[in-house]
């Protein structure tokens, strides 16, 4: 997804031919790559992963969804990596970076072994915008701490 120009392409359903006149979606996403290929490339998003959102101290913290569940806990993992120990999701620890320059929504990566300190391939089962924490600040102060965060269609409450 490019959102300077809100462009992206569903790929799922177009990964193989149709052998069949009225379905078109492989022939037209042959057409289209190219220009979705180009636009990408001229407005990709360089960014470190290794590099601390500006604002990673207003984030560090446990967050709730429930009282009576264990929470997410924000840390920062040798100094290089802000992460959520996410026990909610099975125990899944995930690398938190910035999103496009915003550091109120950061992107949760689930392709790290932290204790082998080695990238691995593991899928990451989610629906529109799941992989993104949508942090809230107190009357829109983003020089307090976070008050919440949304994620995976579900609110944490900072405590």
């Amino acid at each position: 997804m490019v959102p300077d120009y809100k462009l992206g392409v569903f790929t799922v359903a177009l990964e193989d031919e149709v052998p069949d006149s009225t379905v078109w979606s492989y022939d037209i996403l042959l057409q289209l790559l190219p220009v979705v290929d180009k636009y990408l490339t001229q407005k990709a998003y360089q960014y470190d992963i290794n590099v601390l959102p500006s604002n990673y101290q207003l984030l560090i913290g446990d967050y709730f969804v429930d009282r009576a569940l264990p929470p997410v806990s924000i840390s920062v993992f040798n100094d290089l990596y802000l992460i959520a120990n996410a026990t909610l999701l099975d125990g899944v620890i995930l690398r938190l970076s910035t999103f496009y320059n915003d550091s109120t929504v950061l992107r949760a990566h689930n392709d790290f072994d932290y204790a082998n300190l080695a990238t691995t391939c593991r899928s990451f089962d989610d629906g529109y915008d799941h992989e993104l924490l949508y942090f809230e600040f107190p009357n829109g102060d983003t020089s307090a701490h976070a008050a919440s965060f949304y994620f995976m269609a579900s609110k944490y409450v900072y405590s």
